[in-house]
């Protein structure tokens, strides 16, 4: 399964019928998928390998979501498709740097949304992220 749009409608997602997940979301951000086609013609991805974060109507992150081939990955997370709390912030950091270069892709949109690039944030973001996981 691909898709070529616009990358603003690939990296923010405000949902059009109720959502499938636990969480009482109102939308996701796009944090990793296959970047399979980056031209003139558009952005391709494929969704093998997915993270979305999961937000609520106010804006509020209420989790993450994960393909179930990174599930496969990862056998540690197994059966953990969607992830909030201590194991998110165990199964992100896993992944950071390769959600920060994917999110670097969506630059412009990623700075629309955080208020800062991606860089920068995934950089104080992993800090905290220890931070949080050494306190439990």
């Amino acid at each position: 399964m691909s898709n070529k749009t616009d990358k603003k409608n690939l990296f923010t997602r405000v949902y059009k019928r109720a959502s499938k997940s636990p969480f009482d979301d109102h939308g996701t951000i796009l944090w990793l998928a296959c970047i399979t086609n980056d031209n003139e013609e558009g952005l391709n991805l494929t969704y093998e390998r997915y993270i979305y974060l999961h937000r609520e109507v106010n804006g509020t992150i209420c989790g993450i979501s994960v393909s179930k081939q990174i599930l496969a990955e990862n056998p540690e997370f197994e059966d953990m498709r969607y992830l909030e709390g201590i194991p998110m912030y165990a199964f992100l950091l896993l992944h950071v740097e390769e959600i920060c270069a994917f999110c670097e892709v969506f630059r412009d949109e990623f700075i629309d949304v955080f208020l800062i690039p991606p860089l920068d944030y995934f950089a104080a973001a992993e800090k905290y992220w220890l931070d949080i996981i050494s306190d439990d």
